[in-house]
Order: C-alpha cells, then sequence, then structure tokens
C-alpha cells in the first residue's frame, strides 16, 4: 500500500492532526510549483518579441530629397516638362523669324499689290466736302412764294396733270419732297408777283394755288471755296427772281463748284438757266431745288 494513502486513526488526535497537516502541506507544495509555472509561462509570453510578418508590415513613404521634401522623380518630370517648352519656344522664334525675313525682304513681283502694316486711305476726290480737309460752314436759306398747280403722292400722277399746262403754254415744274410730287406753274419774290402769275393761268381754265414756300439753311462740311460759292446763290437767286439774271456771277459760281453729285446737279441747272434753254421761273426752281438737295446731303 502506497505511504501517502495511509490512514492512521489512532484514538490520540495528535497523531491524526499530523496526518492532515503533511497532506496540506503536500497540496501547497504542489500548488505553489503550479503557480510559478504559470508566472513563468507568462513572463515568456509577454517579453517575447513577436514574429514578423509582411501583412502587418506598416509602408514607409518614399525617400524624399531635396531641401522642400519634393521626391526626385518628381524634380525630374518637371525638368523635362520645363526643357521642352523652353526649346518649342526658341523654334517657333527662329520658324517665325525666318517666315517674317521672307515676306518681308522679297521685292513684289510686276503688277502684283504689296500689302503693308499700314492702313491705306482713299484720297477723297477734289473738293468732296465730306474730305477731313472740309470745315462747317453754314449756308443762308431761300424763301420764295410758288404758283401750285397740284400736289401729288406718285411722280407719274404728278407728271400727268403736268400735261395740261405745258398744253395750255404754262411751263410747269415737279419739286420732289420725300414722297410727295408738288407741281409748280411759276416763283414770285413777293406774294403779290405770284398772284399775278395766278392769275393768267386761271385764265385758261386751269386751278393754281398760291403759297410761300422754302428752303432751310444749314451747316455743311465743305472745302472754303466751295462753301463761298454756295453761299452765293441766296443773293443771286432773289437777284434773278426780281428780273436781273447777272450769267457772268452765275457762271463764275458754277465753275468753282466740284463736279461730282449733287454739286453737278446744281452745276447743270445753272449752265441751263444762262443758256435759256427753259423758262427763268423753272430754271429758277431747278437751281432752288439742288441748293436744297446739297445742304440736306452734306450736313
Amino acid at each position: 500500500m502506497d505511504k501517502s494513502n495511509k490512514v492512521t486513526i489512532r484514538i490520540d488526535n495528535k497523531e491524526r492532526h499530523r496526518a492532515e497537516q503533511s497532506e496540506r502541506d503536500e497540496v501547497l507544495e504542489a500548488w505553489e510549483a503550479s503557480r510559478k509555472e504559470q508566472a513563468a509561462a507568462l513572463e515568456a509570453v509577454e517579453f517575447k518579441p513577436a514574429a514578423s510578418s509582411k501583412k502587418n508590415k506598416k509602408k514607409l513613404p518614399p525617400k524624399l530629397n531635396g531641401k522642400n521634401g519634393v521626391p526626385l522623380y518628381v524634380k525630374r518630370l518637371i525638368a523635362s516638362v520645363v526643357a521642352a517648352v523652353v526649346a518649342g519656344l526658341v523654334l517657333g522664334f527662329v520658324l517665325l523669324r525666318m517666315f517674317v525675313g521672307i515676306t518681308g525682304d522679297t521685292p513684289a513681283s510686276a503688277g502684283s499689290e504689296t500689302v503693308t502694316g499700314t492702313p491705306t486711305t482713299e484720297t477723297p476726290a477734289s473738293g468732296d466736302t465730306n474730305a477731313a480737309s472740309g470745315t462747317a460752314s453754314e449756308l443762308p436759306g431761300v424763301e420764295a412764294f410758288v404758283v401750285q398747280a397740284g400736289y401729288f403722292t406718285t411722280k407719274e400722277m404728278a407728271e400727268t396733270w403736268q400735261t395740261q399746262y405745258e398744253a395750255a403754254g404754262h411751263s410747269t415744274y415737279i419739286w420732289e419732297q420725300g414722297n410727295e410730287f408738288y407741281v409748280f406753274a411759276g416763283v414770285a419774290p413777293s406774294e403779290q408777283a405770284a398772284d399775278q402769275k395766278a392769275e393768267e393761268i386761271k385764265q385758261a381754265g386751269l386751278e393754281t394755288f398760291v403759297k410761300p414756300w422754302a428752303v432751310s439753311g444749314g451747316t455743311i462740311q465743305a472745302d472754303s471755296e466751295t462753301a463761298n460759292a454756295l453761299s452765293q446763290v441766296p443773293e443771286l437767286f432773289n437777284t434773278s427772281l426780281q428780273g436781273t439774271l447777272d450769267k457772268e456771277a452765275w457762271s463764275s459760281l458754277a465753275g468753282k463748284l466740284p463736279d461730282e453729285a449733287p454739286y453737278q446737279t446744281l452745276k447743270t441747272s445753272i449752265t441751263d438757266m444762262t443758256a435759256g434753254s427753259a423758262s427763268l421761273d423753272v430754271s429758277l426752281m431747278k437751281v432752288w431745288n439742288s441748293y436744297q438737295t446739297i445742304i440736306e446731303s452734306k450736313k
């Protein structure tokens, strides 16, 4: 029989106490040994370095170079881009200089037109009142009394009505004003003189109406010679209307006017009047109307 399992039963309590004490000591020794073994195991686990693992290993940032911490490959990329831009600019400048030299130094062939950087300006014709050299000139108006034979909204109707007065021996002039057409059978410096002419026409059974008619003056742009010539029109018109036709003065005036329109129309009217190709009343109304056209077109 095993000694440890021996049970001694004695009446004496001392012997039984020893046996129990021996058992407790054995249990404590076993427990203490177990405790030390566990502590050693825990200590080994706590201080044992962990095995390295590629999965848990953190990736370090790339190594930076330079004072500003810019990666080296970024610096190389920037340097390449800058070099390419500089090379392109230099090449473009060289090509531009080459083409400019070709177009600027090659003489134009016969019959071709050389285009330069300076804009060309068209030289205005002599006496053109719209030229930059023209100055502002004020022209006076012209007033008189007319003998009106009719008023129409179309030129065809005015011409049809005009034939009645022409057939009766009374010259007429169609004055176009905007979209209206007036048939005038005479002009006079005063209302009384106009009434006398109207009475002569009425005796032929034709209707007339006397009224004032005016051409307003205005400021035009013209060279000094043209402006001075035009300023003489009102005075010569009134003198001629009184019955004194100064052909030399009219011819001198016409010679100072430009040849282009609308001056040409006035020059033709003056020439016809001095030549006596039409009645004085009709010729004066043509001159009067041409004078108005110049003022309206050259303001």
